[in-house]
């Protein structure tokens, strides 16, 4: 039996879509030699000053579309995406999270730390 290896939150930029055939086939490569597995049905494929693109057999990615933002090591990439919006969603995340930290039986000092870094 043999194991199956992921990997995660790689990032790959390609200056035209030519290139995409030769991507495949190094990441086939790379799959091959090491039992990794590429899925591509979790793959996003983010275009940046775009030239039109047509998916493929060979490679059938839909792109992420204008205005909804991709999440990549932590920061917020994509066109067009509404910044304001996007803050405020994640300024009600990071106060639910710490009202709901601030409920727990949690020490004094632990409420402390939740208040002051929340308020």
């Amino acid at each position: 039996m043999s194991h199956a290896c992921y990997m995660d939150d790689t990032a790959v930029t390609l200056s035209s879509f030519s290139y995409l055939p030769q991507l495949k086939d190094a990441l086939n490569t790379y799959c091959a030699g090491t039992n990794a597995l590429f899925n591509e049905s979790k793959t996003e494929l983010l275009l940046i000053n775009h030239e039109t693109y047509t998916p493929s057999p060979e490679f059938p990615l839909t792109p992420v579309p204008d205005g909804k933002p991709i999440r990549y090591l932590g920061a917020y990439l994509g066109n067009n995406i509404n910044h304001d919006e996007l803050a405020s969603a994640i300024i009600t995340k990071i106060t639910t999270h710490a009202a709901r930290a601030c409920r727990c039986q949690t020490t004094l000092r632990g409420r402390t730390l939740a208040m002051a870094t929340f308020s």
